[in-house]
């Protein structure tokens, strides 16, 4: 009992302040929510989606008090009502909002979200961080980069807690230490954290993907030139079949974590299964209930080059500047999906990890030890995994005239023609480029990111489910 009081009391002592902080800036970025959080919400009701948010939690509220049937609402479309059968229920996001609102008004209860999500977004990004760095003022830096930029302003404003980055950062910790030790335990985890993210928000289910799959391609081509010479090399057969093996555990241990997650979501899958295999409907029809929605949509809220470089168009100098550029082929349609903006100072940050990385990989014989090193490993993948979310954040093609180029969300849009807004793949861009911000405050100093001491501990037992 006293080991677990020293744990608790060892956890507050460390993100205790951190967590004192965010809630800080919470309340500053909010202000005045802190005093209306019964009364009023964070952003406009109107021209938003917050006027659906909460109707349907006014409803999940009502209908579980008294003893109605959630999927047919009485009080519109009278006198049928309004049949919700064909809307997408995730199970979790569900039954954790009818739990909360038991406790809370639909008002009291969005609003507590939205402290918590600020707060959540930068202490697990700082979890991160601190980890990878060993510097907590790195990681407090990185933390407030990620939660408090502009596009999660924007997108709670417009569409409420489910926006957040959260989930997906919980994701990211709990994928990285699988990458580090490949053991059940940690398939476990990751597969609920991955779970928890797809039924929170779908799209970021699908960028969780995307960057799985992105780290197995980057482990499978990281050092390359090492790998390729040792297929040269003669008698080292036995060598190349325990690379092949343990180059095969990651992809298998990855797998397997999609399986668990899918069979953890499908009592949410199982609906959605039937209404595209076996339901006999037209296009319409299955535009109307968000199985199919119009090719045009990837053209309206997808990103731009511009649409990460320009302030928000709420910024109170910059921002009648990118209202005028509302529309155009550089930014896109408006503020609700484009704005994206990255920041100028995380930005030079993240070219300068970018340089000093590059730099170190350039003279290996004043760095012998950087190609191997936890250092030269993250800072490639996170600069190569904000390219991979840049580029399919992107429309599906852009006319050249003599031909065209396409980008990822053209062959997406083929397999998941539900899915339109990816612009929203922006949030990886920000996580990424908040890293790599850190990164660079790590390394300013010429060290590597990690501290010597844990250094020494990795050369000493170098294990044997790194990277392949």
């Amino acid at each position: 009992m006293n080991e677990k009081k020293g744990h608790i009391l060892k956890f507050f002592k460390i993100y205790g302040p951190v967590l004192f902080l965010y809630l800080l800036f919470s309340i500053i970025f909010t202000y005045p929510l802190i005093f209306k959080m019964r009364t009023g919400l964070y952003g406009p009701f109107f021209n938003t989606d917050i006027r659906g948010a909460v109707w349907t939690l006014w409803w999940t509220k009502y209908a579980f008090l008294h003893h109605l049937n959630y999927n047919l609402c009485p009080f519109v479309c009278a006198p049928c009502g309004l049949d919700l059968t064909n809307h997408v229920t995730f199970w979790i996001t569900f039954g954790f909002s009818r739990g909360m609102l038991l406790l809370a008004s639909p008002i009291l209860f969005l609003n507590i979200a939205t402290l918590i999500g600020f707060i959540l977004s930068g202490i697990l990004t700082y979890s991160l961080v601190s980890r990878l760095t060993q510097s907590t003022i790195a990681g407090i830096i990185s933390g407030f980069i990620f939660a408090f930029s502009p596009y999660h302003l924007n997108k709670i404003m417009e569409f409420t807690f489910n926006f957040y980055g959260t989930w997906f950062v919980l994701f990211v910790i709990t994928l990285l230490n699988l990458k580090e030790n490949l053991c059940l335990k940690n398939v476990l985890l990751a597969a609920v954290a991955y779970a928890v993210l797809l039924d929170v928000n779908a799209y970021y289910g699908v960028g969780g993907a995307i960057f799985t799959l992105g780290l197995l391609i980057f482990c499978f081509s990281f050092s390359w030139k090492k790998k390729f010479v040792l297929l040269l090399k003669p008698n080292k057969s036995i060598e190349i079949k325990q690379k092949i093996f343990h180059g095969l555990r990651l992809p298998l241990a990855l797998a397997s974590l999609f399986v668990l997650a899918f069979l953890i979501e499908l009592p949410s899958l199982i609906p959605l299964i039937k209404k595209l295999i076996f339901m006999e409907t037209t296009l319409i029809q299955k535009e109307s209930i968000g199985l199919l929605r119009s090719f045009n949509y990837l053209f309206a809220q997808s990103a731009r080059p511009l649409s990460y470089l320009l302030p928000a168009s709420t910024h109170p100098f910059f921002g009648p500047l990118t209202k005028k550029m509302f529309g155009s082929i550089f930014y896109g349609r408006g503020s609700i999906e484009q704005t994206l903006y990255l920041g100028w100072i995380p930005l030079i940050l993240a070219y300068a990890a970018f340089r000093r990385w590059k730099y170190k990989r350039s003279y290996v014989n004043q760095y012998p030890d950087y190609l191997s090193s936890k250092d030269n490993f993250y800072i490639g993948f996170f600069i190569f995994s904000a390219w991979l979310a840049f580029f399919f954040s992107m429309p599906p093609y852009v006319d050249l005239g003599i031909f065209k180029f396409y980008f990822p969300s053209f062959f997406i849009y083929k397999i998941l023609p539900m899915f339109r807004a990816y612009a929203r793949f922006g949030m990886i861009v920000m996580f990424c480029v908040s890293i790599l911000a850190a990164l660079m405050r790590a390394t300013s100093s010429g060290g590597e990111t990690v501290s010597a001491s844990v250094v020494a501990k990795l050369r000493s037992r170098r294990s044997p489910n790194d990277c392949p």
